[in-house]
């Protein structure tokens, strides 16, 4: 059964074979230059205490480098080959850290992603999703306020000049 507007899985890009093989040419530097990012983007090199979600983990990557921050890490992945990349980091690196979960699941999943709890930082990287109807008439609705705002404060503002 097939949910409208929602890809079906032969419909989705598999990115795990791709993630695959940059797991064969991942570097100590490459790692470290990717827990430098989040340092610099979260402002601060610990996360002890902190929880970590990393939506659509991928490789893992940066999933390692929150738990090397020491955050209590949850990954997941949509594509089945992605989450074994991201099992295979954590097996060379955290092999049986219970800190650092990882599970296939969507974010298309309401029940899945209600179930998931609460966390400090969250990492999301979503690829070929269709976007729901309700946020495209959201925004539209949203972009449409906000220009007829601009419209007429513009005519306002005009109205009272002389450009004589």
């Amino acid at each position: 059964m097939t949910t409208p507007g929602i890809p079906t899985e032969d419909r989705r890009f598999a990115f795990g074979e791709n993630w695959r093989r940059f797991l064969s040419v991942l570097t100590d530097e490459r790692i470290e230059e990717a827990t430098k990012s989040l340092r610099e983007f979260l402002g601060g090199d610990s996360l002890v205490g902190k929880t970590f979600l990393d939506i659509g983990s991928g490789s893992g990557l940066f999933s390692l480098a929150a738990r090397r921050m020491e955050a209590t890490v949850t990954s997941f992945d949509y594509d089945p080959q992605s989450v074994a990349c991201t099992q295979e980091l954590k097996r060379r690196y955290f092999s049986d850290d219970v800190a650092w979960r990882i599970e296939q699941g969507s974010v298309l999943d309401r029940r899945y992603m209600e179930n998931l709890g609460q966390f400090d930082v969250k990492a999301q990287v979503v690829h070929g999703q269709a976007v729901p109807i309700g946020y495209v008439a959201l925004t539209s609705g949203y972009a449409a306020l906000y220009t007829a705002m601009l419209l007429t404060i513009a005519v306002y503002v005009f109205s009272r000049r002389d450009f004589k």
